[in-house]
C-alpha cells in the first residue's frame, strides 16, 4: 500500500509537469517499491507512458533499509531477495524512461556526481512521424550504438503528441508562461519609448514586431510584462487580423512606470500555431542636462502610393524615407529655446553622412516638446548606421540620443540617380549603388585544399608522424602524392586500424565530393590519435564545402594550435571569417600571419579585402596599392577598393582628399579594366560621378 501511494504521488507530479514545455529530469529518492510481478509490469508501463507524455526522464536513488535495524521485529532470512524486490521497480522505471538507477548505501554525493555528468551532454534523435502515429498511443523505441562498453540511456516508450496536441486552448498561455519560448512561429521584436501625455510618472513602452511562418486566419497577440523579480506587472491581448502571405506586422503600446522589465510577446495564428519571444527593456528617459528625452522613434515611410507608414523593426529600405521623433521634457523656458538636428552616421563617433533639422511642436501639456523630422535614406548604401538626435538649448549643446538601424538594399530595378546636396556628396550626381553584393568574398573550393602545394605540406606533416613509419603506410602516402587522390582506395578495415589510413581515406572521399564519409573518416583519425591536427584541418574543409563556415572556422582555429606554421591554414580561416561577415576576426588572423610571411601575396590580398570590408579604408587601400605595384591584385579586392572610394565621394568623407582619392580611383579602375572585371560599366559610372563638376 505504501508503494502504491508513492506511485500515485509520482503520477500526480508527472501530470503537472506535462503542462510545462520542454524536457525535464526527475530524481526519485526511495527506499523501494515492493510490488508483485503483475503490479510491477502494468504499473511501470503506465508510469513510463505518463513520463513520456511529460517529457520527463527519471533517475532513481535506491536507499536500502538496514537488515539489522533495532526496529525490525524479525531478522529476514532472504535479505538479498527483499532488497531486489524493493529495487527492481525503481530500476525498471528508470530504464523505461531513459534514466539510470543507483544504489546509495551511505552518502549520495557519488550518485549525484554521476547524474550531473550524464546530464552534461546528450544526443537528440529526430524521428519523422506519419499520420498513423497521431493516434495518442505509446510506441516502443530502442537506441543502440555499435561501440562496446558503452551505456546508452534512452526512453523505451514515446509518443508523437506534443503539449499543444494535448491542450490546444492553453497554447498561448503556455507560450507566455512556459520557461522556454515557443518556436512554431518566427518572431522578431523591438521596442521604443515615448512620453505618456496623460501621466507624468509613466512612459509608453511601444512594441513592434514581425511574425513569420503563419497559417491563414485571424491571428492574436498576447503580451505579458514582468519586472526584474519576475512578478507579472500587466498583461493584454488583441486580435491583429490576417497575415499577409506568411508574415504579420504588429504594434502595441503599454503604459508602465520607469524600471527594468522583461516582456514576452506571443502570437497564435488561425491554425493554432504559437510563437513567442522574450524582450528585455529598460524603461528610463535619457537625461540631457536639465531636460530628458525619449526616443528616437523610427518610422518607415514608403515612397510608393498606397502603402502605410509603420514603425521600423530593424531598419529601413533604400527605397523608403525615415521619419524620426524624439520627445523632450523639462522646463518650459528651456524647451522654448531648444533645437534638434537629426544625423545619420556610420557609427557613434563618425562624422554625419546625412543631416535633417527637426520640426519642434509643443505637446498636449506644459513641459513637453515633440521633435520630428524626415531623412531621405535613398542616397545611403545598404549597411548599418546610427541615428543621432543632437539637442541644443539656447545655442548650447545639452546632449545626444542615439539609435542604431540598418538600411536594407532596395529590390532590384532600374538604376536610380539622386542629386545629392552639399550635406551629402558635394553636389555630385551619382547612381544609387546596388554594389554591396558585388564585393563577393571568394567561396570555398575543395580543389584549393587538395592542390599539391597545400596538400603536399600537410602530407609532409603526416609522414613525419610516428604512426606513419610502417612501409605500407608510407607507400599509401607516396601514392597520395603521385596520383589522383580521388582514385586512392583504402579499405574500411585498414582505416580502422591506422589513423593515417583513415586520414587518407577521408582525402579520397573529399576529392570525390562525398562530404559526410570524408568527415567521418577524419573524425575517426582524430579519435584514434588526439594530436592528429591535419585531420582537423580537412574536417574543417568538409564543413566549409557544405556551407557551414562557422563550424569550419572553429575547426581551423583549433588546428592553429599545432599547425600555425602553415600559411594556407591562416588563409582558410580568414576566408571563413569573411564569408561570415566577421571582418575584424579575419584581420586579427591575417595580421598574425603577415608578420610571419610578409611577402605572401595571398595573405596580402585577403588583408586588403578584410580591411576594406571592416571600414579600415586607409589600411585596405594602402595594401591594395602594394598589390597593384606587384601586379598581384585580384578582382574582389579591386571592387571593394573602388566601392569604398565611390562611397567616399558620395558621402563627402574623403580618405585623403578629393584629388588624391580621384587619382587612386582612376588607378584602381585601370587595373580593374586590365584584369577584365565583369562590372566595368558600373565602374565607369562611379568614375564619372567622382569627376569634378564644371563651374556654372
Amino acid at each position: 500500500m505504501t508503494s502504491l501511494a508513492s506511485l500515485s504521488s509520482l503520477r500526480q507530479v508527472l501530470s503537472v509537469l506535462a503542462h510545462v514545455r520542454g524536457d525535464k529530469t526527475v530524481i526519485l529518492v526511495s527506499g523501494g517499491w515492493p510490488l508483485d510481478d503483475r503490479e510491477q509490469t502494468s504499473m511501470m508501463n503506465t508510469v513510463a507512458s505518463e513520463a513520456a507524455a511529460a517529457r520527463a526522464t527519471i533517475f532513481t536513488l535506491f536507499v536500502p533499509q538496514s537488515t539489522s535495524a533495532a526496529s525490525r521485529r524479525l531478522v529476514s532470512t532472504t535479505p538479498l531477495g527483499d532488497q531486489q524486490l524493493s529495487s527492481w521497480p525503481l530500476e525498471t522505471l528508470a530504464g523505461m524512461t531513459g534514466g539510470g538507477s543507483f544504489r546509495v548505501e551511505v552518502g549520495a554525493q557519488g550518485a549525484f556526481d554521476r547524474i550531473e555528468r550524464e546530464l552534461a551532454g546528450y544526443y537528440r534523435i529526430g524521428i519523422e512521424k506519419n499520420p498513423a502515429d497521431a493516434d495518442g498511443r505509446a510506441r516502443r523505441l530502442r537506441v543502440q550504438v555499435p561501440r562496446s562498453g558503452t551505456t546508452v540511456r534512452a526512453r523505451d516508450i514515446f509518443d508523437t503528441r506534443t503539449y499543444e496536441d494535448r491542450d490546444w486552448a492553453a497554447r498561448l498561455g503556455a507560450a507566455l508562461d512556459g520557461p522556454i519560448p515557443a518556436t512554431a512561429i518566427g518572431m522578431k521584436v523591438t521596442s521604443y519609448l515615448a512620453v505618456d501625455e496623460e501621466h507624468r510618472d509613466r512612459l509608453k513602452l511601444v512594441l513592434t514586431g514581425e511574425a513569420s511562418r503563419l497559417a491563414p486566419g485571424e491571428a492574436t497577440v498576447q503580451v505579458v510584462v514582468r519586472d526584474a523579480e519576475g512578478r507579472r506587472v500587466l498583461a493584454g491581448e488583441q486580435p491583429v487580423g490576417d497575415p499577409t502571405g506568411d508574415g504579420l506586422v504588429f504594434s502595441t503600446n503599454i503604459p508602465v512606470a520607469p524600471g527594468s522589465y522583461v516582456v514576452r510577446i506571443a502570437v497564435m495564428d488561425g491554425r493554432g500555431q504559437v510563437g513567442s519571444v522574450d524582450h528585455r527593456v529598460e524603461v528610463q528617459p535619457s537625461a540631457l542636462g536639465a531636460l530628458s528625452a525619449t526616443g528616437p522613434m523610427l518610422v518607415r515611410v514608403p515612397t510608393r502610393a498606397g502603402q502605410e507608414p509603420r514603425l521600423a523593426l530593424q531598419g529601413v529600405g533604400q527605397d523608403e524615407r525615415l521619419a524620426v521623433q524624439v520627445d523632450l521634457q523639462g522646463d518650459s523656458g528651456q524647451l522654448s529655446s531648444a533645437d534638434v538636428v537629426f544625423e545619420i552616421a556610420a557609427d557613434d563617433d563618425a562624422a554625419p553622412l546625412l543631416e535633417a533639422p527637426a520640426t519642434l511642436s509643443p505637446g498636449s501639456r506644459s513641459g513637453l516638446m515633440l521633435a520630428q523630422g524626415v531623412a531621405d535614406v535613398r542616397r545611403l548604401p545598404a549597411g548599418d548606421y546610427v541615428l543621432r538626435a543632437r539637442v541644443t538649448a539656447g545655442g548650447e549643446p545639452v546632449g545626444v540620443v542615439r539609435r542604431a538601424f540598418a538600411v536594407h538594399e532596395a529590390p532590384a530595378g532600374p538604376v536610380e540617380t539622386v542629386v545629392v546636396g552639399a550635406s551629402g556628396a558635394g553636389g555630385h550626381l551619382g547612381a544609387r549603388p546596388p554594389a554591396r553584393a558585388m564585393v563577393a568574398v571568394p567561396g570555398f573550393a575543395v580543389d584549393h585544399v587538395l592542390a599539391p602545394p597545400v596538400l603536399g605540406a600537410f602530407l609532409d606533416r603526416v609522414a613525419a608522424r610516428p604512426d606513419a613509419a610502417s612501409p605500407m603506410i608510407r607507400e599509401l602516402i607516396d601514392q597520395a602524392r603521385s596520383r589522383d587522390i580521388g582514385g586512392l582506395f583504402i579499405s574500411e578495415t585498414l582505416a580502422a586500424e591506422y589513423p593515417v589510413a583513415a586520414f587518407l581515406r577521408g582525402l579520397s572521399f573529399l576529392a570525390q565530393r562525398q562530404l559526410e564519409p570524408a568527415a567521418a573518416a577524419f573524425r575517426s583519425a582524430m579519435r584514434a590519435s588526439a594530436d592528429f591536427y591535419p585531420a582537423m584541418v580537412y574536417l574543417g574543409a568538409c564543413y566549409a564545402a557544405g556551407g557551414n563556415d562557422r563550424e569550419a572556422a572553429g575547426a581551423w582555429r583549433t588546428a592553429l594550435i599545432r599547425e600555425g606554421d602553415a600559411a594556407a591554414l591562416h588563409g582558410l580561416l580568414a576566408d571563413a571569417f569573411l564569408r561570415q561577415s566577421r571582418a575584424e576576426q579575419a584581420i586579427d588572423t591575417l595580421s598574425e600571419a603577415r608578420a610571419r610571411w610578409p611577402d605572401d601575396a595571398g595573405l596580402k590580398r585577403r588583408y586588403a579585402l578584410a580591411a576594406l570590408i571592416a571600414g579600415r579604408r586607409e589600411e585596405g587601400l594602402d595594401t591594395l596599392d602594394e598589390l597593384i605595384g606587384d601586379h598581384t591584385e585580384d578582382e574582389p579586392a579591386l571592387t571593394a577598393g573602388l566601392l569604398v572610394l565611390h562611397e567616399a565621394f558620395m558621402n563627402s568623407t574623403p580618405v585623403e582628399d578629393a584629388e588624391r582619392d580621384r587619382a587612386r580611383m582612376t588607378r584602381l579602375a585601370d587595373a580593374y579594366r586590365a584584369r577584365g572585371g565583369p562590372s566595368m560599366d558600373l565602374i565607369d559610372a562611379w568614375l564619372a560621378a567622382a569627376q569634378p563638376r564644371p563651374e556654372p
